[in-house]
């Protein structure tokens, strides 16, 4: 069910407050940390727009139709277009960048009908700086020239890496990360009742604790922990531990494999802010050194192909003797 954001209320009510005065931009960008809200947000605006069309609510957390939510978690409501790479990879698993065929495909058909009497459209991109450079052209062509009531949400990670031409279209809407309470009280929602989040992970934005938690973060963790500490041996896995290596020789689009080392690296940052916190600064040194690494091994793995569960298993070994 969609709800109304948490947090960011200074940009919903800049929104809404465009939206009540009619004068809604035809685009914007938003922008701020990973994983803090931004698609987020930008989706629950979206289904407000296809419930009340032209006629804002007073109400800025006015709910989404049942109609509406339904066809949007579908992906069909006429008058609504989403293009993401998260989408994308449900078809193909080794898809990098939004290409102009998902453009044409997708964001195409925003002018191929015209909308009910009141009504508005919405397309959302996510992120947009992963489009090739023909699709960005075709995006930019959209943007010159926009259908009527439509509106472009384009969420970004990184506001340089998008093209100059696109920014310079739309309205920037800079996010902040969220409070800790709020964060805690995002992942929350959206966490199974048998699912635990690794203490780690509850620091980050939500997004991104929910995105490692999905790709096996908190298995990892345990699993460097429980190495760390001694308690598990890397030449001796347990079945939990033997599994979860498994999955990353299995895991076709890399995105388990770049949240191992994404929660290794948190892991090992924070026992070195530890140890100097407490003067032990040859271990400190040893898990800078590690860190140091790390990236190598990561290139050479995705470079070179090698066996994601070997490469693991050896950075295991490295934690259980050098530190």
């Amino acid at each position: 069910m969609l709800t109304p954001p948490i947090g960011h209320a200074d940009i919903r009510q800049e929104l809404h407050g465009q939206w009540l005065a009619g004068r809604l931009h035809h685009a914007f960008l938003l922008t701020g940390p990973r994983g803090c809200g931004k698609a987020t947000l930008a989706r629950y605006f979206c289904g407000q727009l296809l419930t009340y069309g032209t006629k804002a609510p007073e109400d800025p957390n006015a709910p989404i139709s049942a109609r509406v939510e339904t066809q949007m978690h579908a992906g069909s409501h006429p008058d609504m277009v989403e293009v993401g790479l998260t989408r994308i990879r449900e078809e193909d698993e080794d898809a990098r960048v939004i290409k102009i065929e998902h453009v044409r495909t997708h964001v195409a058909r925003l002018f191929g009908h015209k909308g009910e009497r009141n009504a508005m459209r919405a397309c959302l991109i996510d992120p947009v700086e992963k489009m090739n450079i023909s699709a960005s052209n075709a995006l930019l062509k959209m943007l010159e020239e926009p259908p009527e009531n439509t509106i472009f949400f384009l969420i970004s990670q990184q506001y340089g890496a998008v093209l100059p031409t696109i920014r310079s279209r739309c309205r920037r809407l800079q996010l902040q990360g969220l409070q800790p309470e709020e964060a805690r009280q995002v992942v929350g929602t959206f966490m199974q009742e048998d699912e635990e989040v690794h203490p780690l992970l509850a620091q980050l934005q939500p997004g991104d604790a929910g995105r490692m938690t999905g790709q096996g973060g908190s298995l990892a963790l345990k699993l460097i922990g429980d190495v760390y500490a001694g308690r598990e041996d890397p030449m001796d896995m347990s079945a939990d531990a033997t599994k979860y290596l498994k999955s990353l020789q299995e895991d076709k689009s890399l995105e388990r494999v770049a949240v191992f080392f994404e929660v290794l690296i948190l892991f090992l940052h924070h026992h070195m802010r530890e140890a100097v916190a407490v003067s032990q600064h040859e271990l400190a040194g040893r898990l800078a050194n590690m860190l140091e690494g790390l990236a190598k091994r990561q290139r050479d793995m995705s470079a070179l192909n090698f066996d994601r569960r070997r490469v693991a298993t050896l950075v295991l070994q490295e934690i259980r003797h050098d530190l």
